[in-house]
């Protein structure tokens, strides 16, 4: 009988060690690594095979208006709410001018920003205008009629142009 060497031992013990760790991790279905990630960054393209659960926060801030007024392109582009109290007469927000807006956010054609807009007035409406270079379509009206709220998405299409979309929440 031959005695085995402290290197055939080891070795042994390492090709031992992998046949366990690989049947652990087939009796699991092959899922390794962390279950419960936190602060994850991405560079490029991000590619996900099979099933994946993904919960994205999108931060911003309440961007409160009493009047009638233009949204500066800061207040649209870090904003994911605005609030609209214009009482007792109606009120009219115009977004911003293309050379503002572009230069804050919408840097590219294709980006794309949204936030949504309540009127917490109780008789007010607000209705909502295009900025010079966009361009304002509705789902049904611009009107955003009291206690009632809209989303709002804007989006680059053009090195001049902007689009924006108003869908008023239904009733």
């Amino acid at each position: 009988m031959k005695t085995l060497s402290k290197i055939e031992i080891f070795l042994g013990v390492v090709i031992l060690s992998l046949f366990v760790v690989v049947f652990i991790l087939a009796s699991k279905g092959g899922n390794i690594g962390a279950s419960n990630l936190t602060d994850l960054e991405v560079e490029g393209a991000l590619t996900v095979g099979g099933d994946a659960r993904v919960s994205l926060v999108s931060t911003g801030s309440v961007t409160a208006f009493t009047t009638s007024t233009s949204v500066t392109a800061a207040q649209l582009c870090d904003s994911s709410v605005f609030t609209v109290t214009s009482l007792p007469a109606s009120s009219t927000l115009t977004l911003p001018t293309t050379s503002t807006l572009f230069a804050d956010c919408l840097t590219t054609n294709g980006d794309s920003i949204s936030v949504s807009i309540w009127n917490l007035g109780t008789v007010s409406t607000t209705v909502m205008a295009a900025g010079t270079g966009g361009t304002l379509a509705v789902s049904s009206s611009t009107i955003i009629y009291a206690a009632d709220g809209a989303v709002l998405d804007v989006f680059r299409d053009s090195a001049t142009t902007y689009k924006a979309l108003l869908t008023n929440y239904p009733n």
